[in-house]
């Protein structure tokens, strides 16, 4: 026990606490404050005034962030309101555009990551990062919805941290010996978060409804109204042509086919042209937006995602009340 006690002590004494001792008597030692030249006086008042400001306004929109959450009400895909809604379900990725998170292969729908190596002196730096920003979907008992993550403010709950040997590890090791020898040897470091397929989701945006045929759409968004529209072409072909069958025996002989052929796909083209008119997509986007509409997609809950806007603010209102006083004692001090 002692010698754990011991090897504690030894520990705190390779921290710096002199010099942080030393240089938070500086900051508040008036006469030395007094002897610095203009322009470094100016130049660490108008940094101290900065943070603080930005403290103040990131406050306000954290604070902007959870009320809009609370305040915005929930409804389903098929009743949403056209504008500025909610909506909620699973997560799933489109059709035919299946998406993979680079580092550890892993399915997704979204994906961060950040890939780092270590130097001569033993520090990290950056040396690549990425963002996925294909369309997913969202699903739930009414119906689906595309969603469009470009730019919005997105937290996802599953963030993994490991190392390796390469800058491209091709998957996170399943092996607890390899990742612990990654850890001790390997020169590089990798850091990804994802949105996991078939997940629960929350997202916070504009809600547009939008018939097949506008130009607005992207092939991407459009995959999974595609697909359901091809299937109902074949569907109404097949009928079609058994309405054609006159001698009923399940089966056209070449004669009838010749007959009725063009009068068939006249009747297809006719059909799937009006159904192609009245096709619609919903998709959630953060296109429209003001300033005061934040675009959201958490993995987490709707009360959970509000009170960690909350904590958020207070950090940045603490942060507020430290360098907002601390600064009109700088100017003070001159006067």
């Amino acid at each position: 026990m002692m010698e754990q006690l011991e090897f504690i002590a030894q520990s705190f004494q390779l921290l710096p606490i002199e010099f942080f001792k030393n240089l938070f008597l500086t900051v508040f030692d008036q006469a030395a404050l007094r002897q610095l030249p203009k322009q470094v006086y100016l130049f660490w008042l108008s940094v101290f005034l900065l943070i603080a400001l930005l403290s103040l306004y990131q406050n306000y929109r954290n604070l902007l962030k959870a009320r809009t959450i609370e305040d915005t009400p929930a409804s389903k895909i098929r009743s949403t309101a056209q504008g500025y809604a909610e909506v909620s379900g699973k997560q799933y990725s489109l059709p035919n555009h299946e998406l993979l998170a680079p580092l550890s292969l892993t399915p997704c729908t979204w994906y961060r990551y950040a890939v780092y190596r270590k130097n001569q002196k033993h520090a990290w730096f950056l040396i690549a990062q990425g963002e996925s920003i294909e369309h997913f979907m969202i699903k739930d008992g009414t119906g689906f919805c595309v969603v469009d993550p470009r730019g919005a403010d997105i937290h996802s709950n599953t963030h993994d941290t490991w190392h390796g040997f390469s800058a491209d590890p091709q998957g996170k090791s399943k092996h607890l010996i390899m990742l612990i020898l990654g850890f001790i040897f390997g020169g590089y470091q990798y850091k990804e978060s994802r949105m996991e397929v078939d997940t629960d989701v929350y997202a916070l945006g504009n809600f547009a409804t939008i018939r097949a045929g506008e130009a607005s759409l992207t092939q991407a968004s459009l995959e999974k109204q595609a697909d359901l529209l091809v299937k109902q072409w074949e569907n109404d072909y097949d009928s079609l042509m058994a309405k054609f069958d006159l001698n009923k025996d399940g089966k056209l002989s070449a004669e009838e086919k010749l007959a009725i052929q063009q009068a068939a796909e006249q009747e297809i083209r006719e059909k799937y042209a009006a159904k192609n008119q009245e096709a619609v997509i919903n998709v959630l986007s953060k296109k429209g937006l003001t300033g005061r509409q934040p675009y959201l997609i958490s993995s987490t809950t709707q009360e959970k995602l509000a009170k960690k806007y909350r904590f958020y603010a207070m950090l940045w209102l603490g942060s507020f009340f430290i360098f907002m006083p601390y600064s009109l004692w700088w100017l003070a001090i001159k006067l």
